[in-house]
């Protein structure tokens, strides 16, 4: 998810958007939430 924040911030510092760093954000994030619930419900 760093990578993806990383890349975004030196694309806009480039003046380039790239649309790929938000939807790979968005996925981690999900993906991060989903282990964490999954986490709690084992126990």
């Amino acid at each position: 998810m760093a990578i993806a924040v990383i890349w975004f911030v030196v694309g806009l510092y480039f003046d380039r958007i790239f649309f790929y760093p938000p939807i790979l954000l968005v996925i981690g994030l999900v993906a991060v939430i989903k282990g964490f619930v999954s986490m709690g419900q084992n126990r």
